[in-house]
C-alpha cells in the first residue's frame, strides 16, 4: 500500500511560517515608508525596491497540496498549477550546497507528454513545512529521469 492511499483527504503542505510573516513585515514596511517618504527624495525608490523584491517573495510562496490524482501548487493569490500523477514524465531531485547548508529542489513535469502544447513544470523547494514527508511521498509516485 502506498502513502498516498493511505490519505483519505488531500494533504496541505504550507510553506515555512517564519519566510511568510518576514516578507509580509517587509511589504508593509516597505508600503508605510512609500507613504512616509516626501516625493521628492530618492528615498523613495530605495522603497519601492524593497516593496517589490518583496511582493516577489509573497508570490512565490507556495502551498503544495497531493493526493491520491496528483499534485497542485498555489500561491498566497490562489494562482498555480496541478498535474496528475499519471502524467508526471520527469522527476529529478538535486541538492545544492550554500555556506553550510544543503538547499534541496524538486523538478516535476509533463515535458514528454504527447499532446501537451506546454509542459506543466513544478518546482519545489524545503521551504515548506514538514518537506521531507513531502518529498517521500513524490518519491515514491513519480517516476525517476
Amino acid at each position: 500500500m502506498t502513502k498516498l492511499e493511505i490519505l483519505e483527504e488531500p494533504r496541505t503542505f504550507p510553506p515555512k511560517r517564519f519566510l511568510l510573516i518576514i516578507w509580509m513585515a517587509t511589504f508593509a514596511i516597505a508600503i508605510y515608508g512609500l507613504i512616509a517618504t516626501p516625493f521628492s527624495d530618492v528615498a523613495i525608490f530605495v522603497w519601492l525596491a524593497i516593496g517589490a523584491i518583496a511582493f516577489w517573495q509573497i508570490w512565490t510562496l507556495r502551498w503544495v497540496q497531493v493526493d491520491n490524482e496528483g499534485i497542485r501548487v498555489r500561491n498566497i493569490f490562489q494562482r498555480g498549477r496541478k498535474l496528475q500523477w499519471r502524467e508526471v514524465s520527469r522527476f529529478h531531485e538535486e541538492e545544492v550546497r550554500l555556506n553550510k547548508g544543503v538547499y534541496t529542489v524538486l523538478l516535476l513535469s509533463n515535458e514528454n507528454s504527447a499532446g501537451e502544447n506546454r509542459p506543466t513544470r513544478i518546482k519545489l523547494t524545503d521551504d515548506q513545512s514538514d518537506f521531507q514527508m513531502l518529498r517521500e511521498i513524490i518519491r515514491e509516485m513519480a517516476p525517476r529521469s
